[in-house]
């Protein structure tokens, strides 16, 4: 599509617009922390990251610092071992320390000496879920 032609007003940072909470990132987020074998949290909270750089024109991220919505999962995992052949692949554990959400910043595109933005992957719903 063509650059910058589905944003929303919080995601740009214009005055006054407030966030609201995607109630499918949610589902989401709690499927994967299943998937994880993480415990769930049944109260997570948002947080400010502020920094400056190109993709996140409001100069601050929405994101879960010390309270993310899932903790302390654990995945198994074949090992690919190059140059073996076998049908059963050993194993290893994956230890998941957290699994947070948070706002999708703007995309950087470097073209010469020119750095482009575009907000369009920021994957929120415009029905406000």
């Amino acid at each position: 599509g063509r650059p910058n032609a589905n944003v929303c007003p919080v995601c740009l940072g214009h005055p006054g617009m407030l966030p609201s909470l995607n109630k499918k990132m949610v589902e989401l987020a709690i499927k994967t922390g299943v998937a994880l074998n993480c415990s769930i949290h049944h109260e997570s909270k948002f947080d400010r990251k502020q920094y400056f750089y190109g993709d996140l024109p409001k100069g601050y991220q929405i994101s879960q610092n010390d309270r993310p919505i899932a903790t302390e999962g654990l995945v198994e995992a074949p090992m690919f071992v190059v140059g073996m052949q076998t049908d059963a692949f050993p194993t290893c554990k994956v230890r998941i320390h957290r699994l947070h959400m948070e706002e999708d910043t703007a995309k950087l595109t470097h073209e010469g000496q020119d750095s482009l933005a575009t907000s369009n992957d920021g994957g929120g719903d415009d029905d406000g879920a």
